[in-house]
């Protein structure tokens, strides 16, 4: 016999517009953040569009603040290859 289980998946998505702020955005990341903790317990999923380039981690603090802010949530990035190609560069701006 098979049990119905009921199971709650939070997905979330955010967005930095390329005109505001790193700073301000990682800010509103960290206290969206903050209360998905109390739901550390059920499947999360949080995809966007940051308009950070994580290929530029050890380079840019920006994308070592992002970074490290999620995984300190327990988030890790599933995406490593660039999201965004032009003939003159390639960014991994789109994270889920």
């Amino acid at each position: 016999m098979r049990k119905n289980i009921n199971r709650v998946c939070i997905i979330g998505t955010t967005y930095r517009s390329p005109s505001a702020t790193p700073a301000n955005y990682l800010e509103t990341f960290k206290t969206k953040l903050q209360l998905l903790d109390r739901h550390k317990n059920k499947p999360i999923l949080i995809a966007g569009d940051t308009n950070i380039d994580l290929l530029q981690f050890e380079t840019n603090s920006d994308a070592q603040n992002i970074s490290d802010t999620a995984f300190s949530h327990g988030f890790t990035q599933m995406i490593s290859r660039p999201t965004h190609i032009t003939e003159h560069s390639a960014t991994l701006i789109d994270h889920i």
